[in-house]
Formats: C-alpha cells, structure tokens, sequence
C-alpha cells in the first residue's frame, strides 16, 4: 500500500480517490484470480461506479444464469475538516464501527431465538 502525505499537491480528496483506486485494483485482481479475469469489471451502479463479478451461476428453469455481486468501494474520512461550502467531517471510527456491527449481529442472534 501506498504512503501519503497531505500537502498542497495532495489534498484530502485527492488522497481518498487514490487510495481507492489501489484498492479497487487490489480487490478486483483477487477477484479475477479467483474467477477469471473475464468475469470482474467496473459496472455502473446506482449513480456510482462499482466493481461487478460474476461468482456462479444459478440454475432457473433448467438453464443457468449468472450469479453477480457488486462492491462500492468508499475511502473515508481519515481528519477532521470543513469543506469549502462549511460541511464539517470527523475522521472514520473503525474500531467504533466495527463495534457497532458485532452489537448488530449479537442482538440479530438474540431476536432469532426468541
């Protein structure tokens, strides 16, 4: 992985965009090494470029259909700052929201053997 510093030449955004570039690249590799190269691309998704594979394929009526799955990569906020029309961010919590998930997943667990 890259190293980045935030300066004049690299601002926060342009910072996000690339570290999302590497990682798409990353993730769309792996795909490919797992699937084949012809069954990963970038898609348009809703409004947003997103990486598609093609995983299996489903069989329906006796014939078989692709099976895709989409992945939205988001680069997020790693300082705080206000934009340029006064929008203001904190950096993304990993740990907090990690917490938050494994929360999530336990109370899923106890409402379904209640």
């Amino acid at each position: 992985m890259n190293t980045y510093s935030l300066s004049g030449d690299m601002s926060i955004t342009k910072i996000k965009a690339a570290v999302k570039e590497e990682i798409m690249e990353r993730i769309m590799a792996a795909l490919a090494e797992e699937f084949t190269e012809d069954s990963v691309g970038m898609v348009r998704g809703s409004k947003k470029n997103e990486i598609g594979a093609v995983v299996t394929t489903v069989e329906v009526d006796g014939e078989d259909v692709p099976m895709c799955v989409t992945i939205n990569v988001s680069a997020k906020e790693f300082t705080p700052h206000v934009s340029p029309k006064g929008k203001h961010y904190e950096p993304y919590d990993f740990a907090a929201r990690r917490q938050e998930y494994e929360n999530h997943q336990r109370e899923k667990q106890l409402n379904a053997k209640a």
